[in-house]
């Protein structure tokens, strides 16, 4: 009897339109349970499993959910691989209401012509895992000011554009554990664009001992680009140490200063790559001068030196080496 029943079913589809194919009767069961007409979703979705007797699982559990409930309520609707609950307007979602979507994500929060907009928290799934943002929509997309927690502790507030991190925001990653010890992960107060630092901005972040070795931590004043340091800024580490002057791509390079704090010495220059390389000049804290030029870090040819006093003298370097030592010059 049941597939009499179908049969007929399918007769009256094809009268009304004879093109239609096993999809185009699918496409029907979707569009009939999106308007909350389970019966007629349920016919479509039988001519359908005529050349698909597997069927799609995804359709059948809808259907099922559908006449078991009487069909969606005034405030459901399934729409784009989700489950909508709230307010809604001219069949779209709009005002307060929730999309739980098959994958787990979730919003709850403010609908406008069927788009996130307004205030809305996003339960969602990203590489590093589950991710929570509170905060400001716009044309589906966050925008405005947001909160986004990351499952592992990273946590960023401020501004968003089209989705992204963009203008005022600070990011804070989590605290981290090596060999037994925990320390404070790093921290970037300023600017963003495209989801990545630019402009002016300030980054902090912990010195940490590995394998007996300590590697320095310390704050970063100046300018991004492309998530990098870049142009003028200022650099001091946790041991006092100072370099203030140009980056380029996260190294110091072009001119600047690095000022030692133990020793008071300091060195004003051309730098590379994060080493100091070109013509310089080194400051003694005793009040000598020498002044040169640097390959790679080294010393390398003739240095002049002006002591404190105001004698002066010369010496031949390579790689660092002295290879005529100082003498006075006439």
């Amino acid at each position: 009897m049941r597939k009499f029943n179908v049969f007929i079913i399918i007769g009256v589809l094809l009268l009304a339109s004879p093109a239609l194919h096993a999809q185009d009767f699918l496409q029907k069961a979707k569009k009939f349970l999106d308007a909350g007409e389970c019966e007629k979703a349920k016919m479509a979705y039988e001519a359908y499993k005529v050349e698909n007797p597997g069927g799609d699982a995804g359709v059948e559990r809808r259907i099922a959910e559908c006449l078991r409930g009487g069909g969606p309520t005034k405030d459901t609707l399934y729409i784009n691989g989700g489950k909508y609950v709230g307010e809604k307007m001219n069949g779209q979602p709009n005002g307060q209401g929730t999309m739980t979507w098959e994958s787990g994500d979730k919003y709850v929060g403010n609908w406008e012509k069927g788009k996130r907009s307004g205030q809305g928290t996003l339960y969602s799934t990203d590489k590093d895992g589950r991710v929570t943002y509170v905060g400001n929509w716009e044309n589906d997309k966050r925008s405005g000011q947001g909160t986004m927690t990351w499952e592992s502790g990273d946590k960023y507030v401020g501004n968003w554009e089209n989705d992204k991190r963009s203008g005022q925001g600070t990011m804070t990653w989590h605290d981290f554990k090596i060999n037994g010890k925990w320390y404070k992960g790093s921290k970037y107060v300023g600017n963003w664009e495209n989801d990545k630092r630019s402009g002016q901005g300030t980054m902090t972040k912990s010195g940490v001992e590995i394998n007996g070795e300590y590697w320095d931590g310390g704050e970063y004043v100046g300018n991004w680009e492309n998530d990098k340091k870049s142009g003028k800024g200022t650099y001091t580490w946790e041991s006092g140490d100072k370099y203030e002057g140009n980056w380029e791509k996260d190294e110091r390079s072009g001119y600047g200063t690095y000022t030692w704090k133990s020793s008071g010495n300091k060195y004003v220059g051309d730098f590379k790559n994060g080493k100091r390389s070109g013509q310089g000049t080194y400051y003694w804290a005793n009040g000598d001068v020498d002044r040169g030029t640097w390959v790679n870090g080294k010393r390398e040819g003739t240095f002049t030196r002006t002591t404190s006093s105001g004698q002066k003298y010369s010496a031949t370097y390579s790689k660092d080496e002295m290879t005529k030592k100082w003498r006075k010059k006439s």
